[in-house]
């Protein structure tokens, strides 16, 4: 008899307690679930039920890491501000050779250049 006293509390208390869980479990879910850096399965299900909001929160936080690479921004910005400038004009390989004749030709004789009808350009980007 003294054991079925003992015992009808303790069974009191396990069913008490299993209630109470099932509320926490009932209450605290729909709070755990708004998280998306963990998933709600067990890792020795996620094989068989993937959860779809953590793969896609994995899959947001991989494409960021992959592509806010510092440097690569940065070529990119210099990419496209060197592309909206003006390009300088190209010179022939031709052009290129008389204007250095043209500069050592007038090296050795300083005196020709006043006889000349243009003024030669001290950067060669200007041009003639």
């Amino acid at each position: 008899m003294f054991e079925l006293i003992k015992l009808f509390p303790a069974m009191l208390t396990g069913v008490i307690i299993t209630f109470l869980r099932l509320i926490i479990v009932i209450i605290a879910s729909p709070v755990m679930m708004l998280r998306v850096e963990k998933t709600m399965n067990p890792e020795w299900l996620s094989w068989l039920l993937p959860d779809k909001r953590y793969l896609t929160y994995k899959s947001v936080v991989g494409i960021y890491h992959v592509y806010n690479n510092p440097i690569a921004l940065t070529f990119s910005e210099l990419l496209k501000l060197s592309l909206k400038r003006p390009q300088p004009k190209l010179i022939s390989k031709k052009i290129l050779i008389n204007r250095l004749y043209l500069c050592l030709f007038l090296s050795r004789h300083p005196y020709l250049k006043k006889y000349r009808n243009r003024e030669l350009p001290s950067n060669p980007e200007q041009g003639q």
